[in-house]
């Protein structure tokens, strides 16, 4: 059975930099859960700079979810990694409050459509092996298992992973 979205909700991605980082904090606070159970940081400056090798700044994008004007998740993307036209999404996540309700589900859509239309042919991710929401969410979004990493770390902390890809 297809989840039906809550199309009440006013659902708007904005770029986001790191002059505004006191948004992504608090986000990142109020998502605690999340990085508590599947790592990752939540140092606003390393949101904002880290980048894979090879990779330069003008490489990545972050993007605030709003609902109405509240926000209420955040993404982190690279352009052209792993390879060109491909984009990978390095974080993608919507405080408590919003899980279960088609905000991701929004934000996703004018993600992909963003991608799309900016010359990318593929999107790629990488989704923790107990993060089984999240694993059936990309699945349903047209994602399939790409390769297993059984050893992938997240600041030193082992974390068995599943990366994920989605070809348009």
């Amino acid at each position: 059975m297809k989840k039906k979205l809550n199309l009440n909700l006013k659902v708007s991605l904005h770029p986001i930099t790191i002059d505004e980082k006191k948004i992504f904090e608090e986000v990142a606070r109020k998502s605690a859960d999340f990085f508590e159970t599947f790592g990752g940081g939540t140092n606003s400056t390393d949101f904002f700079t880290e980048l894979p090798p090879n990779q330069v700044a003008e490489d990545k994008l972050n993007f605030v979810i709003c609902v109405e004007e509240e926000p209420v998740g955040v993404i982190d993307m690279v352009m052209n990694f792993p390879q060109e036209q491909t984009w990978y999404i390095g974080l993608f996540v919507i405080v408590p409050a919003y899980r279960g309700k088609g905000v991701a589900q929004v934000a996703f859509q004018q993600l992909e459509a963003l991608v799309f239309e900016l010359g990318g042919t593929a999107l790629c991710l990488a989704v923790a092996e107990d993060n089984e929401r999240a694993r059936k969410f990309w699945a349903r979004n047209g994602f399939i298992d790409d390769n297993y990493l059984p050893k992938f770390k997240i600041h030193g902390v082992k974390l068995p992973t599943y990366e994920m890809v989605k070809k348009f």
